[in-house]
């Protein structure tokens, strides 16, 4: 009975260990991924790569492998900011392309891996500019001779992951932000024609964290975006159109969206479309010198929670332009019992609470705003200066020394200075 039983208990036994191993391997798996993911979330690039390169295995190895690569990125990023981009740790770029390579092996149809590697071929092209002569780009020349092996292959990388996701917005944007960096205008003003085919909304795209957009970028986004009003799945035209004004007031043509954000009234808007309509509607009246009409859609957005804080300051600064200073005022009493915390609504508040000359209302908001922003000298120096207009210059002297006595005196306090010196001396 005895020797029956042994047979099963080295099967156990033989079942148990390699079993139990896996499973003590995949909780050190685990911990090591969430304590990488930890540090990049945490922006430490530099402790997170090797918690998450020991990580790649198993099911989570491509999450691990990516999340290395991109922080291998990041901290070339870092260290192109600190450095100049020869100096930087060629390394990185060389570890974050190999991650990027085994993730498109252990995921081909994913379009990120060849995102990723677009990026390091795009660092690899900028850093050879560096090291190249001042003058690299021969004048009349085609523009491509102007762009690099590595330039060539970034725009390559761009493009196959265009192939697994032809119609993602950003990937087209992508394409589009390369080309015009290379210089290639014509190529980059098809990327953004078919950027805007995909997703017509230019607030969602990412042009803006770049520079400045150029003005035939955003010309061609517009002319496309018109195109497909009313014609593209799951985008209301009501939003189209809003968003067709809010460009047009960007490109400097406030006819043109006043005609836009008409329109989207016109179609039936619920209530925050109508807010948001009549908002940017008032901007572009204002501009075309309408003031009455523009003021009075601004106070129609002030009744929704959504845009009553932007109409509100708004409206008080049309008012302040016309002159109108009680009615400026009121309104920055609303913006202020709407966001009590502000303190650009403090200080504007203030501001024209002097020019009325309700010094009584300045100095209370400035106080205010010294208590709930005690580090910032703003506020500080304005109560400073609206004690000394009112002839307190006891009160303005102890508002400069406390200041003083936490941070460096700023250059309008040392003016305040002088004024609360010879007012003494008088």
């Amino acid at each position: 009975m005895k020797l029956g039983r042994l047979p099963a208990l080295l099967v156990a036994v033989g079942l148990v260990v390699p079993f139990g191993y896996r499973a003590i391997d995949g909780i050190r798996v685990s911990w090591l991924l969430e304590a990488g993911t930890s540090r990049y979330r945490g922006l430490d690039y530099e402790g997170a790569v090797p918690l998450l390169e020991r990580a790649a295995v198993g099911a989570e190895r491509l999450r691990a492998r990516r999340l290395a690569a991109e922080a291998c990125l990041e901290q070339w990023e870092r260290q192109i900011d600190e450095l100049s981009p020869p100096a930087a740790d060629r390394t990185l770029l060389v570890r974050a392309a190999r991650g990027f390579l085994e993730c498109r092996c252990i995921a081909p149809a994913s379009r990120r891996s060849w995102e990723g590697l677009a990026e390091v071929y795009d660092y690899l092209e900028w850093t050879g500019r560096e090291r190249r002569s001042l003058s690299p780009f021969p004048a009349g020349r085609h523009p491509w001779s102007r762009v690099g092996r590595a330039g060539r292959i970034s725009v390559g990388m761009i493009r196959g992951g265009l192939e697994l996701a032809p119609h993602w917005y950003l990937l087209l944007d992508d394409l589009a932000i390369t080309l015009w960096s290379y210089g290639l205008e014509p190529e980059a003003r098809e990327a953004v024609r078919a950027s805007a085919l995909s997703l017509p909304l230019y607030v969602r795209h990412t042009y803006d964290k770049q520079d400045e957009p150029p003005a035939w970028l955003l010309d061609v986004f517009t002319e496309a975006s018109r195109e497909t009003v009313g014609r593209v799945p799951l985008l209301s035209s009501v939003t189209h159109w809003i968003d067709l004004g809010k460009l047009e007031l960007r490109r400097g043509d406030p006819a043109a969206a006043a005609r836009d954000l008409a329109r989207a009234l016109s179609e039936g808007a619920d209530s925050i479309e109508r807010a948001e309509a009549r908002y940017h509607l008032g901007l572009a009246l204002f501009a075309l010198g309408r003031d009455r009409e523009g003021r009075a859609n601004l106070e129609a957005a002030v009744e929704h929670p959504a845009l009553r804080v932007a109409a509100l300051r708004d409206l008080a600064r049309a008012a302040e332009r016309a002159g109108d200073l009680e009615s400026a005022l009121a309104h920055l009493r609303r913006l202020r019992q709407e966001q009590p915390r502000d303190l650009v609504s403090c200080l504007e508040f203030a501001r024209v609470a002097a020019a009325v000359g309700n010094w009584p209302a300045a100095i209370e908001a400035l106080s205010w705003a010294r208590i709930v922003h005690p580090r910032d000298p703003r506020p500080h120096v304005a109560l400073a200066t609206a004690q000394l207009a009112q002839g307190d210059v006891a009160a303005a002297a102890a508002v400069l020394r406390d200041v003083e006595t936490w941070l460096d005196a700023p250059v309008e306090a040392e003016a305040i200075r002088r004024e609360i010196a010879a007012a003494r001396e008088r």
